[in-house]
């Protein structure tokens, strides 16, 4: 595979929480790191994983630069966008600048950027009022992802497909096996774009 140092970089279904709080999974990333050695079992694979629960996508893209400067990685696996519409639909508009200049910052450097549609909410939670904006949001980050060429990586799609399995208890933070589902599905992308 061309590249192999990557930087998982979103909120707290990044971060590995899963769940009802307090519950931590492992990361996605721990899925994806497997699949990876599996396949390139001659090659090194460093995977770093920069979620902060809470997150805003002008949050993260605050602190993006940082984490490249830190981690200086070839590949970026962006998904962030959930806290702020679970905010309201007022924040869509800045949530997809703060995604584009993501995307432009990172590949100012170089760096490929997989962008990721976010992930369902659960219908008979809390967060219910939400649900109407998901589907519209991640239409959006599909375009903005067509637009910068950006390889997609479809989190929503791959959870949607049985939600009762993935979702238990938290209606925003998909159980360990929904975030090992996310790790699948990054790996799927990462290799149709990188192999």
């Amino acid at each position: 595979i061309s590249k192999t140092k990557f930087l998982a970089f979103g909120d707290s279904i990044t971060y590995g929480r899963c769940g009802p709080k307090p519950n931590e999974c492992p990361p996605y990333t721990v899925r994806l790191e497997e699949l990876l050695r599996a396949r390139y079992t001659f090659q090194n694979f460093a995977l770093t994983t920069r979620g902060v629960p809470g997150e805003w996508a002008p949050m993260g893209e605050d602190r993006l630069q940082g984490e490249l400067n830190t981690f200086n990685p070839e590949v970026l696996l962006l998904m962030e966008g959930t806290n702020d519409i679970n905010n309201g639909a007022s924040n869509i508009p800045e949530a997809l600048e703060s995604l584009e200049d993501m995307i432009d910052l990172a590949r100012s450097r170089g760096i490929t950027v997989f962008l990721a549609t976010i992930a369902p909410i659960a219908p008979g939670g809390p967060n219910s009022a939400t649900i109407p904006l998901v589907v519209p949001f991640n239409n959006q980050i599909r375009s903005l992802a067509a637009q910068k060429g950006a390889p997609l990586v479809d989190v929503y799609t791959a959870l949607a497909a049985d939600i009762p399995r993935y979702y238990v208890g938290d209606d925003l933070h998909p159980t360990g096996e929904g975030l090992r589902v996310i790790g699948e599905t990054f790996y799927a992308a990462v290799r149709t774009a990188l192999d």
